[in-house]
């Protein structure tokens, strides 16, 4: 069995995508900012949405986000987190402290594995172990 690569994915602040899920369904994210220099990382959002068609997803609302924080890019990258839409970006200010990173020049900022974020998007939905 080859190894099979995937077009590159384009993406932007605001999209829409997808996260599989190990039951075959998709948790829906937003790409918020993206942060060259913390590591060329992305501060997504992941809701507790769970779709199975990408038609599904209109919007993300702030209630309903379980995570918020630096990723890395690697997944929306290579398009293992299907883009599939644009939406305005939720306010995420009280979530995360963009610009407090930003002053600390990123020095200190953890940015979360693509494959580690959906392994926890798998825990909560009681999927997997964490």
């Amino acid at each position: 069995m080859g190894h099979v690569s995937r077009k590159r994915q384009s993406w932007a602040e605001g999209d829409l995508f997808l996260v599989p899920v190990s039951d075959g369904t998709f948790a829906v994210g937003q790409v918020l900012i993206a942060s060259p220099r913390a590591l060329n990382s992305v501060v997504c959002a992941i809701s507790s949405y769970r779709v199975h068609e990408t038609n599904e997803i209109q919007s993300m609302e702030l209630k309903d986000v379980i995570f918020c924080k630096f990723v890395t890019r690697d997944s929306l990258d290579r398009g293992l987190w299907t883009v599939c839409g644009h939406a305005p970006k939720i306010e995420f200010s009280e979530l995360i402290d963009y610009e407090s990173h930003e002053r600390k020049k990123f020095v200190g900022t953890v940015v979360h594995g693509s494959g580690c974020v959906q392994n926890f998007v798998g825990a909560y939905f009681s999927l997997n172990a964490w």
